[in-house]
């Protein structure tokens, strides 16, 4: 499995991954056009909120198999698009709970 890190998070996800055998990618400076090039060699990508994660985004990524949200929201994601191409969408909705504390 390959995994595409679009957005910088905490590290221990991408280390127990890592540790599993996935190939984990980072690609936290290009562009969206960019992006859209290569995205078909990822069976996941895992995002905070630099990118928009649309129709056109979903449809060129035909290998994907998830999209992860490292957060709570889901608002930059076609959450509809993804579902009917078959792709999980995934959240984190208590990833930012210690910081309220």
């Amino acid at each position: 499995m390959k995994i595409l890190f679009l957005d910088k998070i905490f590290p221990d996800l991408k280390n127990n991954l890592i540790t599993k055998g996935v190939i984990c990618d980072d690609n936290f400076m290009d562009k969206r056009e960019d992006i859209l090039k290569i995205i078909n060699n990822y069976d996941g990508i895992v995002i905070r909120s630099r990118l928009k994660i649309d129709k056109q985004f979903i449809d060129k990524a035909k290998k994907l198999k998830f999209i992860a949200r490292f957060g709570s929201g889901m608002e930059n994601i076609d959450v509809n698009e993804a579902k009917k191409k078959k792709k999980n969408c995934i959240n984190a909705p208590k990833g930012n709970s210690n910081s309220v504390w």
